[in-house]
């Protein structure tokens, strides 16, 4: 409920829960007439349609970035809204709210970014909540290592079946 309380607002979302309470006290309601409440106008169909009812995933990534241009991707399944961090160059920060989107999406901010992250509060269900940050690097680029290069790294360092040189 995290999740749909951030996207609806919280004081909107408390409005609505008391409501709800009060008109459904002692009696029995359903799925349905939660929902009724909350999904007024068929916004959060992602929420009640997609993350209660089904078994597809929510991940987004943070794609690429390039000075003030951020391009995010849609790797799950569902196009719920989040939250994008960012920390520009000059200190300032920013709170952008991104819309559910499918495939990528790519933003064009003020600023140069040296920060991001999506939902860092881990306020959403994202499956892999590791490719959701940037940090940009100083000098050295970070080696991106995939299992072949690491298999052939310890095969030449090593010598004698695993005796390290």
């Amino acid at each position: 409920l995290m999740h749909l309380e951030n996207a609806i607002g919280k004081e909107r979302f408390e409005t609505k829960m008391k409501q709800y309470f009060s008109d459904w006290q002692f009696k029995h309601p359903r799925p349905d007439d939660f929902e009724a409440y909350m999904n007024d106008s068929n916004q959060h169909d992602w929420f009640f349609r997609d993350i209660l009812n089904t078994t597809k995933t929510f991940d987004y990534a943070i794609h690429r970035v390039n000075k003030n241009q951020i391009e995010l991707i849609n790797k799950g399944e569902i196009p719920a809204p989040t939250q994008l961090f960012i920390q520009y160059k000059d200190q300032s920060r920013d709170t952008i709210n991104v819309d559910g989107f499918y495939g990528k999406k790519s933003l064009n901010l003020s600023g140069e970014i040296i920060k991001a992250a999506i939902d860092p509060m881990h306020i959403t269900l994202d499956l892999n909540q590791q490719n959701q940050y940037y940090t940009k690097s100083a000098l050295f680029r970070k080696p991106s290592w995939n299992s072949r290069s690491a298999i052939s790294l310890c095969v030449y360092k090593s010598n004698n079946w695993g005796q390290w040189e």
